[in-house]
């Protein structure tokens, strides 16, 4: 779990607990939702785990505001790495591109947070 984008909860400190966000799709998984996009107030915007994320339950969740591009680019890649889940599922060898797009996905750490939900 090492590789997995999270945050330390401090990041929550004075950050308003928002009503109504809902997931939409997860980037990364361990036990549940680590990150991806969420709806919120008509706009689309990326959560990120509050750690530690194997101890709590419910989990808490930033949710960083992201730009109609970034939201439009985070479309774009679930559905790249989703067609090389599906083709090698059929059978092709999609490892090194998977491996490329997973290296190459951006880190919306970094962008505004808005407040933070739970599961």
């Amino acid at each position: 779990m090492d590789d997995c984008w999270t945050h330390e909860a401090s990041v929550l400190t004075g950050r308003p607990q928002l009503d109504g966000v809902r997931m939409l799709w997860c980037q990364e998984f361990y036990d549940g939702p680590l990150d991806g996009l969420a709806e919120w107030r008509g706009g689309e915007h990326w959560y990120v785990a509050v750690g530690p994320v194997w101890a709590e339950r419910p989990r808490r969740y930033a949710l960083h505001q992201l730009t109609p591009a970034q939201a439009a680019a985070a479309w774009q890649r679930h559905h790249l790495l989703d067609g090389y889940q599906r083709a090698a599922q059929a059978g092709a060898d999609v490892a090194e591109q998977w491996d490329r797009a997973w290296a190459e996905r951006p880190d919306h750490r970094g962008a505004p947070i808005l407040g933070w939900f739970t599961d």
